[in-house]
């Protein structure tokens, strides 16, 4: 009883950190003329329920933190669905952290790495299948170097088709009458582009989890939580969040209706991994502080 006193206790303060966070500390990112993504160092607090307590706790304060700051400082409508998502990513984070923990850092770096490389080869393979049939030229797909929806049609169906051009017409099969070749252009540049971006993204922060984890050794620091476990765990859930939230919006916001969702996407997206990188890193420090100093009374 005690102890679940202690971590409704613990979870409120972080809850408390968060609030105050998200409505007082937040920088939002206009799309299309209204606030399309808030960065605000909320994650920082509310991961920590999930690391130290679980999906549950996770969870809660995550989707309480998401509600209790827009009724704060409300900004438009209130949607439930988008603080549903937020409770869903909180959840998952503190199943990622739990899984993580039963495995080293030398095996997460390395699944991490291959990961990567897979990543990488997949969208070097789709490149290579995308301009053998002939879909399109040149390095950057558009409007204006890739063929016709008929064009697309008559290979798959006669069986010439590789598995990326299907992939990308898949992709494309909801485009509005005549906006076939800028959906599909779309669609070949998340293939190609998209996947040879995050694999690169993914080499550096890979490369920058090697640097501080050298540091780490030389000063002869042992980390509570190394930042490459901390990344995973908060990086994940937060590009979930992004996405699901990305249809939210399309769903219940008029302006957005009309929009792409890979457009949406790639806007929204973008801020969001470069927010969760680095409030990773801060998370994995106060890790080590609260640890320290709490001498594991958690």
């Amino acid at each position: 009883m005690e102890k679940n006193l202690r971590k409704i206790i613990i979870s409120a303060m972080f809850l408390s950190l968060a609030v105050i966070s998200a409505t007082f500390i937040a920088i939002d990112i206009p799309l299309f003329g209204i606030k399309g993504l808030e960065l605000n160092p909320s994650v920082i607090f509310y991961t920590f329920p999930a690391l130290l307590f679980g999906p549950l706790y996770g969870g809660i304060v995550a989707g309480m933190t998401d509600a209790l700051s827009f009724f704060l400082k409300p900004q438009g409508s209130f949607i439930p669905w988008i603080s549903v998502v937020v409770f869903l990513g909180g959840v998952l984070k503190g199943f990622i952290w739990k899984g993580l923990k039963k495995f080293n850092d030398k095996k997460v770096r390395i699944v991490a790495l291959v990961i990567v490389l897979v990543i990488l080869a997949s969208g070097l393979a789709n490149r290579i299948m995308l301009l053998n049939d002939g879909v399109y030229k040149g390095y950057i797909a558009s409007e204006r170097n890739v063929v016709s929806k008929d064009t697309v049609d008559n290979l798959i169906e006669e069986g010439k088709a590789s598995y990326a051009t299907k992939a990308a017409a898949k992709l494309s099969i909801y485009a509005k009458e005549g906006a076939y070749k800028s959906d599909f252009s779309k669609s070949i540049n998340y293939l190609t582009i998209g996947f040879e971006v995050a694999s690169l993204l993914g080499l550096i922060l890979l490369f920058i989890d090697f640097l501080i984890s050298r540091f780490d050794a030389k000063k002869g620091r042992e980390r509570k939580a190394s930042y490459i476990k901390v990344l995973i765990a908060v990086l994940i859930p937060g590009l979930f969040v992004t996405t699901l939230n990305t249809q939210v919006l399309i769903w219940f916001i008029s302006i957005f209706n009309t929009r792409s969702f890979m457009i949406m996407w790639v806007l929204r997206i973008i801020p969001s991994f470069l927010s969760h990188t680095i409030q990773a890193y801060y998370v994995a420090i106060l890790y080590d502080v609260y640890v320290k100093y709490s001498k594991g009374k958690i």
